[in-house]
């Protein structure tokens, strides 16, 4: 399980099952930590960029911007739910490991 921001600002526990349906996790899950935060940075970073959701005049999509995106945006909704799940996973590592 992992905890996530909701739209309203309140943190709430989501459980998750990563296994063999998870294209990102059967990609990444032998990969070094700072590996995998870059390269998830980075894939959602292309994937904003290719569908046109940064905000006007910004370089960079913030954790804020997904969560406003899979509301306003349905058909792109199982995406950013995914990378939402991978870049929190990502953070809550970096954080325990940081210490």
């Amino acid at each position: 399980s992992y905890y996530a921001t909701t739209h309203s600002g309140e943190r709430k526990e989501k459980k998750i099952v990563l296994g063999e349906n998870d294209e990102t996790w059967n990609k990444l899950r032998h990969q070094h930590i700072a590996d995998v935060s870059k390269f998830v940075y980075d894939d959602f970073q292309s994937f904003a960029k290719n569908r046109k959701l940064k905000p006007t005049g910004s370089s960079e999509v913030s954790i804020k911007d997904l969560a406003r995106y899979i509301r306003k945006v349905p058909q792109y909704q199982k995406e950013l739910n995914e990378f939402s799940l991978h870049i929190n996973l990502v953070d809550d590592c970096m954080r325990k490991y940081k210490g």
